[in-house]
């Protein structure tokens, strides 16, 4: 797997916490180190497994402790023999695949949230503007932009 595996769990969570950070620290050299054959990738599946199994809840990390798990099985059978080289490479592109599909359809539902939300706002500053002005007629919209939501009544 690629950087992404760190990065993705920041963006989910959100917040750059202590234990994410020491996480990636540890992630990228270590992901080096396998792909030198310094250490097994099955050790580095177990230490990824073992460190996102430490981190807080948060959105997605069940998917990366699956994952994580998932190619430790994997990283076993190649080392075992059971797969080739070719084979276990093969594996490790189709979960970078899904971890992409899954990172777009978090970024996707966190959108869709962003929005429905925003809908609930205005109509809540509608209300309240016509409850407050019944003499005049009030109109409000909202619009998302980044992680904020802009609301213009008039």
């Amino acid at each position: 797997m690629k950087k992404v595996w760190i990065l993705v769990l920041l963006i989910l969570a959100g917040c750059a916490h202590q234990q994410v950070t020491e996480l990636k620290q540890w992630a990228e050299p270590a992901k080096a180190q396998a792909k030198r054959g310094e250490i097994k990738w099955s050790e580095y599946y177990l230490g990824l497994y073992d460190r996102v199994a430490g981190l807080p809840e948060m959105e997605g990390k069940a998917f990366y402790l699956r994952a994580a798990n998932i190619l430790h099985d994997a990283a076993l059978s190649y080392e075992e023999g059971k797969i080739t080289k070719r084979e276990f490479e093969s594996f490790q592109r189709e979960m970078t695949a899904a971890e992409s599909e899954y990172v777009e359809q978090a970024k996707q539902r966190r959108s869709e949230r962003t929005l429905r939300a925003a809908r609930v706002y205005n109509e809540f500053l509608q209300t309240q503007a016509m409850q407050t002005q019944r003499w005049r007629m009030t109109n409000c919209t909202s619009h998302v932009v980044g992680n904020q939501v802009n609301t213009t009544c008039f």
